[in-house]
């Protein structure tokens, strides 16, 4: 952390817009375990779940008991739209910003193995990007279709994920386990701003090959798969997933709380969930700053509606908002900065299955 980008004009509000989208994910933003035989043997006899997709009921009820589990076979082809719009408000020492941004995100996940672990690995591929953003100092309208801005390296990091296939591994309880195939955007990144990358500091590549994970696709992706409860379940059941998460720079303590809400049209099921995010460090820092949080408070709910035969999100609606007050104290050479940050901000990511 750096006070810099704090006292940076508009930088305390983006640090903050970058996680809303990834909050909602269980295990966004910490690196996941490596699935056993995820580059093993193929068995496409095996469903993700591990169990026979005849478990399925042909007739539903609201006292139909289900074990929802994904339910692939190598080959399938899913394509989506994902909508993420955040707004943010607040002031820095008494002075207010604002920011306001949307994205469309058109991708596609292929089924490329299922896994003799019960895992499935896809293979996710950015189709377009579009992104437009406002704020009371600059204004950003970006679209991949944009071909005179293909290698302008401020866009390189929306740019650099087209045509490419990332491979993603969920587990058959429904988590992401693992993302690969990020380092070609790194290099494009650096290639664009004309940067040796064998003259970076040696943690340079690792960051931003993480935070492309984290920020461009983890949190984009990561809304098309829910964690299931391991077990049979009827109309109003209940199941939580905790997870370890940031909040600008505190360490926080996600709970997700899933409610089967009973089944919808078309063999779906309504899956709500509410989180509730507890921050456990209040003061925090580093050789440059330290912060001290006196309020803060992360919520928000979701609303799914997932194909119960293949065990996969059909839509999605979410939201979450976040409101801090904090200050920033310099140390060492920033000694002199010092700051008192309040924000509020709301997000909504909508999913839709085309």
């Amino acid at each position: 952390m750096n006070l810099k980008k704090f006292i940076k004009s508009n930088g305390w509000i983006f640090l903050t817009i970058t996680i809303t989208g990834c909050l909602f994910v269980v295990g966004c933003g910490k690196k996941q375990a490596q699935p056993e035989n995820q580059n093993g043997g193929q068995d496409s006899s095996h469903t993700a779940s591990g169990i026979d997709t005849t478990v399925v009921p042909a007739h539903l009820t609201d006292s139909t008991k289900i074990n929802f589990a994904l339910r692939m076979k190598v080959g399938d082809m899913f394509r989506y739209k994902a909508i993420i719009a955040k707004t943010a408000s607040g002031t820095f020492d008494g002075t207010p910003s604002s920011e306001k941004d949307e994205s469309d995100w058109y991708f596609s996940l292929k089924v490329s193995s299922v896994n003799k672990d019960s895992s499935i690995t896809v293979f996710l591929q950015y189709d377009s990007i579009m992104y437009r953003m406002s704020s009371d100092q600059n204004s950003v309208n970006y679209s991949s279709n944009d071909t005179t801005t293909r290698d302008d390296p401020n866009y390189m990091n929306w740019n650099g994920l087209l045509g490419l296939k990332f491979p993603v591994t969920i587990s058959s309880s429904g988590e992401i386990l693992d993302i690969s195939g990020v380092e070609p955007v790194a290099d494009r990144i650096f290639e664009s701003r004309k940067q040796d990358k064998s003259k970076l500091a040696p943690e340079i590549p690792g960051q931003v090959v993480q935070e492309i994970t984290e920020t461009e696709i983890r949190a984009v992706v990561g809304h098309i798969f829910l964690p299931f409860p391991g077990k049979e379940v009827s109309k109003d059941s209940m199941w939580t997933r905790h997870s370890s998460s940031m909040v600008d720079a505190f360490p926080a303590n996600t709970t997700i709380t899933y409610m089967f809400a009973g089944f919808g049209a078309g063999r779906s099921a309504k899956v709500n969930s509410t989180m509730n995010v507890a921050i456990t460090e209040h003061q925090v820092g580093d050789s440059t700053a330290l912060l001290s949080l006196r309020n803060g408070s992360v919520t928000g709910t979701s609303a799914a509606e997932l194909d119960i035969d293949r065990g996969i999100v059909k839509s999605k609606d979410s939201h979450i908002t976040v409101s801090l007050d904090y200050s920033a104290v310099g140390r060492g050479k920033y000694a002199s900065g010092k700051g008192k940050i309040k924000k509020s901000i709301s997000s909504e990511v909508i999913i839709q299955m085309l």
